[in-house]
């Protein structure tokens, strides 16, 4: 049930406070109308003349800073600091060692923005680098922003307490070290005070983790996960990385929800969940419900007090790798375990359940010796079926994310976009993984299907590195589709996120 209700209306029709806009030629002298602009820097400072319930629009062109934003604001009339309407501002540095935009403040949204080092100038990718955002503010909203070429994509920290990150995208984030490797995450969490939200983004061929919830004395209380897409993170430095990993050296997890998440590898059967590395005690409670796993792993480790792992789905085409659906620790045996309800699908009977990586179970065996999975399904055959999900942005009407899992390697997909987005109005559909290159299909929704293809995609690669990235087509693949051209909407909150 959605505990967010956000009414979208013609900015006519609802307009709660004032106007401002930025542009690459703003002025901190200007008023900040269409026609006379404010600065960037101005507009997010701490005497911005943005106030509980305005809006800062963010027009065309490479924002160079570094800047730091002390937006404030309270929680039923955020200030809202967003593109305008189809333009691409893309916040930038003059300097790899710091983040294009820091944020402090607090109940402020950021919409639709760009943020890249590697846009605004040659960096170095065997030296460190600064994350792209980097998020303290309370209640602080990261909305279908894209993050790439920085070394984080996203520093969502502690003192961002209730935030919120949703649609956002990463990909490209990380550096190299001539001494210990590999760098850099879609996103690195940690949370103490309030909730974390991160909902319906996308994270894929960043040089490490997709999502990296860590810390070394970090908390990390209250997660919430749900809907996320991570993809061939770590595989463009020469190995796979977890898609999503929770873990801290000195503090327990506690109440983490991880729902109907994603996850795939395109040549290695790689982690795509690793729950719970703690080296000083037991964790608290776990609940992994309807995710799919594609070529990819579960990994839950160390002491918990409760673990629930439902209605989840692993498919993979061939034999694995590793030669495991599933890895525990012998610890979890005396955690509450509700473990039931899952899809095993693969090629091969000998795939199935570890403990420490060695002592392969079968579905049988891990049935009669752990009791788990008792009206679990096995399927062992190669997937032939296409599995397509579509997911509904809850912040842009007629936007939405497109997960393809197309294991019978179909040229073409038809995916049924009836009653998702609205009828009679032009779109494009943009394949993630050349986000900014041209679009794979566009054109009036008429309703019904739209056939999207799956062979001659483009995988873009990142910037300053000479190894390209791994394409996932035709086996798997991530659209974006939105309106084009579609007047702008303002939006009123009813109600928060729990």
């Amino acid at each position: 049930m959605r505990l967010l209700l956000i009414m979208l209306a013609l900015a006519t029709n609802a307009v709660n406070g004032s106007e401002y806009f930025v542009a690459t030629n703003g002025s901190s002298a200007n008023p900040g109308t269409i026609s006379s602009p404010l600065s960037f820097a101005k507009a997010v400072a701490t005497n911005s003349p943005a106030t509980s319930g305005d809006t800062i629009w963010v027009r065309d062109g490479i924002y160079l800073g570094p800047f730091t934003s002390y937006l404030s604001a309270t929680s039923n009339a955020p200030i809202v600091v967003r593109r305008y309407l189809h333009e691409r501002p893309i916040i930038s540095t003059t300097n790899q060692s710091s983040a294009p935009l820091t944020i402090h403040g607090s109940n402020t949204w950021y919409w639709g923005l760009e943020i890249s080092q590697g846009a605004g100038m040659a960096i170095n990718r065997l030296a460190s680098m600064a994350n792209g955002i980097d998020t303290q503010g309370q209640g602080t909203r990261l909305i279908n922003l894209v993050s790439h070429d920085n070394e984080e994509g996203y520093g969502f920290w502690e003192g961002a307490s209730n935030a919120v990150m949703y649609g956002c995208v990463a990909y490209h984030n990380g550096w190299w070290s001539t001494n210990n490797g590999r760098h850099g995450h879609a996103v690195y969490t940690q949370n103490l005070n309030g909730t974390k939200l991160l909902k319906d983004c996308i994270w894929f061929d960043n040089f490490s983790f997709g999502m990296h919830a860590y810390g070394t004395a970090a908390h990390l209380n209250n997660f919430r996960v749900a809907g996320n897409v991570s993809f061939n993170n770590g595989m463009v430095t020469g190995g796979s990385a977890p898609g999503f990993f929770m873990g801290s050296e000195g503090e327990p997890i506690i109440n983490a929800l991880i729902e109907t998440n994603f996850s795939y590898f395109s040549s290695a059967d790689g982690a795509g969940f690793v729950f719970g590395y703690h080296e000083d005690g037991t964790n608290g409670d776990i609940a992994i419900n309807a995710s799919y796993l594609g070529r990819s792993q579960l990994q839950i480790v160390n002491p918990w007090n409760s673990i629930v792992i439902t209605n989840c789905t692993f498919r993979v085409p061939v034999t694995p790798l590793h030669n495991r659906l599933v890895d525990t620790v012998p610890d979890i045996d005396t955690a509450a375990i509700v473990w039931n309800w899952n899809t095993y699908h693969a090629a091969t009977t000998s795939a199935g359940f570890a403990i420490n990586g060695v002592g392969f179970f079968t579905l049988s065996q891990w049935q009669s010796s752990k009791g788990r999975d008792l009206n679990s399904t096995l399927i062992t055959n190669a997937p032939s079926q296409t599995d397509i999900f579509v997911r509904t942005n809850e912040y842009e009407a007629g936007r939405a994310n497109i997960i393809v899992y197309n294991w019978g390697l179909s040229n073409v997909v038809n995916v049924d976009l009836s009653g998702l987005v609205p009828t009679r109005q032009h779109y494009v559909v943009q394949n993630v993984q050349d986000y900014f290159g041209a679009p794979v299909w566009s054109g009036v929704y008429d309703g019904g299907t739209i056939a999207l293809p799956m062979t001659n995609l483009v995988s873009s690669p990142p910037m300053y590195w000479a190894t390209n990235t791994e394409p996932t087509w035709p086996e798997f693949a991530v659209f974006v589709i939105e309106q084009s051209g579609q007047s702008q909407v303002r939006m009123t909150v009813t109600a928060r996120p729990q």
